[in-house]
């Protein structure tokens, strides 16, 4: 129908497939078809097969309504999905973009290449104040949600999580009157809260739905699921509802305080604002006294919704949306949005395939575009050239003649400059490369020096520890990092250029975890960040310096990694690590390659010891290497060929004294020194190796 537009809305639920088809034309709204298709299992049945079931109410779906190109918008449910609302300060809006992304980063408690996310500002007319949402959905719970629809042959083209499909909704049909609301919408099995008012949201999971109060019934009547579910259903006709309520109360009890716990936590944050009511959605509230037992207890007006007044149709499809009314605002909301009729156009479908869409629906346009482009330079030049043509045939003019030549010759000169330029441009980074390795070099030996007073053998001994308290650094290496993140309290990161350490060694003392934390506590309090305006150090610095270092140090952490070197084997000595406080790792291949006692070669067969006890490797054998029951990731170590009588001892040894390490800690310790110099920045490409 010319100048029409068709979309549909499709909300998978735990129990059923809802979906409505709208067409807007010259500004009326229609229904076109309303549908809700009953799965064949609950999808929160133990052992059911969630593919197959939405498979077949899918199947079923497009059977009767098969879709021939309109808009598909499908939700994603609330449970899933993310959300967080953030005021901003008074910015320009071209800003506002980067803070969100700042702020997203934040927020989100997955790295942003695992999600995918939008935002929507919200903003009172009488306010200056503007409010972010944020929205995210994990990327495999969206390609979960896709592949269904993909299998069935249905191409979606947006993905909105369910509760702002509730909100445009509600605010496409004005349900709220200006007042502050809760639209409740109680699923199967979980609830979800809209908080709206004066143009603001504020949204909220609750894990209470239709299921909690079917598992009530099942406990107290000792009945079935699928029978208490029943029950449910026919309370408000059953000569049993007194019980039923009564064997539901419970949950009903349990709901109430959750609402009003999400009120004072929305109030907290708007206190200028009043939530004066509740609007019920989702079939849940067709249960008996649930809508008086909530304005009970939350004294205020609560009602379930009714009717949606502005969209028009067949009576019998409007009887169909009546009947259907509680289950349907989410697929009402999607379609919405495929119509542009939306509040909150967030769309969470992921990047590429909106690009693909994007570029499929504006390539007939770019094909005429440049047709039109193609034959407009084709009448151009033709015109040029006959221009030109006659010209040259019918004026003799020997300036164009000089002319051309010195074109021609400024073009040689031009060559021959681009070449000895990208010469110069070459050698010229390459000399800066090597100038680079000398900048910051002043700061090294404070580094190092800072480093080694900080171990716990420069200071006082506490009593007990006896001789093992020490650390013994093995290796030392860095490197280069121009720009460094730095935390501060402010919307905006800074970063600061500085090097990267990773420090590795171990200790011998038995509570490695005491001895390494006061290492780390004492590395940032000898070189600790200088307080803004500062130009003298704390006090209590262990007179490490007495003028300020031009750097300082943190150590995260959550950075270090330690292992305990141990016995594995019976007749030999093997070496082994027994992973300590992380998964982490040992660190076989640049610690322990040092510490190695090589045995002398023999050519005599491996004893009969060389099998595995108790599940450790052999003592000796032949190749000692990563094999099955002794794997790297749990301290293997890729040893050297050997052989020989079982009394043979590979084990790791101290190289200062020679004797054995075993039972020592083993440590991988990551340090950041921030610079605090103000010199020239050298170039990013340049760095300190090990």
């Amino acid at each position: 129908m010319a100048g029409s537009r068709t979309a549909w809305g499709i909300d998978i639920g735990t129990t059923s497939l809802k979906a409505l088809k709208l067409q807007l034309q010259g500004g009326k709204l229609e229904v076109l078809a309303v549908e809700v298709i009953d799965h064949e299992r609950f999808l929160t049945e133990p052992d059911v097969d969630r593919r197959e079931v939405v498979g077949q109410s899918l199947r079923k779906f497009l059977d009767r309504n098969p879709i021939r190109g309109e808009q598909v918008f499908v939700s994603a449910p609330g449970a899933t999905s993310f959300a967080r609302f953030v005021k901003l300060p008074p910015v320009e809006p071209r800003k506002i973009p980067e803070i969100v992304r700042f702020e997203a980063i934040q927020q989100i408690p997955f790295p942003l290449d695992q999600v995918n996310w939008d935002y929507h500002s919200f903003q009172n007319a009488d306010s200056p104040d503007v409010e972010i949402g944020i929205f995210a959905i994990k990327k495999d719970i969206v390609a979960q949600l896709l592949a269904d629809f993909r299998t069935a042959g249905v191409t979606v083209h947006g993905v909105q999580i369910a509760p702002l499909a509730i909100y445009n909704a509600m605010t496409y049909e004005q349900t709220v009157n200006d007042k502050g609301t809760i639209v409740l919408d109680i699923g199967a099995d979980h609830s979800d809260l809209i908080m709206m008012d004066q143009g603001r949201l504020w949204l909220r999971t609750i894990n209470l739905g239709g299921n909690s109060f079917t598992e009530a019934l099942s406990k107290s009547f000792k009945q079935q699921f699928r029978r208490a579910e029943q029950l449910k259903k026919t309370a408000a006709t059953s000569k049993y509802a007194r019980q039923i309520f009564q064997a539901m109360r419970p949950t009903f009890a349990d709901l109430v305080p959750e609402i009003q716990r999400s009120i004072g936590f929305y109030n907290s944050g708007h206190r200028d604002n009043k939530i004066e009511q509740i609007v019920g959605t989702g079939n849940s509230f067709q249960l008996s006294n649930l809508q008086k037992y909530l304005q009970q207890y939350l004294g205020m007006d609560v009602r379930r919704l009714d009717s949606f007044t502005k969209v028009t149709g067949e009576a019998r499809l409007l009887a169909s949306m009546g009947e259907h009314i509680l289950g349907l605002p989410v697929a009402y909301g999607l379609a919405l949005q495929g119509l542009d009729l939306a509040t909150v156009e967030s769309n969470l479908l992921p990047m590429e395939i909106a690009r693909k869409m994007l570029w499929t629906q504006k390539r007939p346009w770019f094909i005429a575009t440049a047709a039109l482009v193609a034959v407009s330079g084709m009448v151009a030049y033709g015109r040029y050239y006959l221009d030109k043509n006659a010209y040259q045939t019918s004026v003799h003019n020997p300036e164009l003649t000089q002319n051309q030549l010195f074109i021609h010759q400024v073009s040689q000169w031009q060559a021959e400059y681009n070449d000895v330029s990208n010469t110069y441009l070459k050698n010229l980074g390459q000399v800066q490369r090597y100038l680079a390795m000398g900048t910051d070099r002043q700061a090294w030996p404070e580094i190092i020096s800072t480093l080694y007073k900080s171990l716990p053998q420069a200071g006082p001994v506490p009593q007990g520890a006896g001789s093992d308290w020490k650390i013994l650094i093995q290796s030392i290496s860095s490197k280069y990092v121009p720009n460094m993140t730095v935390r501060t309290a402010g919307p905006v990161q800074q970063s600061r250029r500085g090097f990267v350490l990773t420090i590795r060694g171990y200790t011998p003392y038995q509570r490695a975890p005491v001895i390494l934390e006061q290492f780390m506590a004492a590395l940032q309090h000898n070189a600790p960040a200088l307080a803004l305006g500062s130009t003298t150090r704390p006090a209590a610095q262990n007179e490490v310096h007495s003028e300020p270092l031009p750097f300082y140090l943190v150590v995260p952490p959550n950075m270090l990694q330690i292992s305990r070197i141990g016995r594995r084997a019976v007749q030999g000595e093997a070496v082994g690590f027994q992973p300590w406080g992380s998964n982490l790792g040992p660190f076989t291949k640049d610690f322990l390659s040092d510490f190695v006692q090589k045995p002398v070669k023999s050519q005599t067969t491996a004893p009969e010891n060389s099998r595995s006890i108790n599940g450790n490797p052999p003592g000796v054998f032949q190749q000692f290497n990563s094999g099955a029951g002794f794997p790297p990731g749990m301290g293997g170590f890729q040893g050297s060929q050997y052989g020989g009588q079982s009394r043979l001892k590979l084990g790791i040894i101290n190289p200062n004294n020679g004797k054995s390490l075993t039972g020592a800690t083993a440590f991988e310790m990551t340090v950041l020194v921030y610079l605090q110099s103000t010199g020239s920045t050298r170039p990013a490409a340049a760095g300190y190796g090990e």
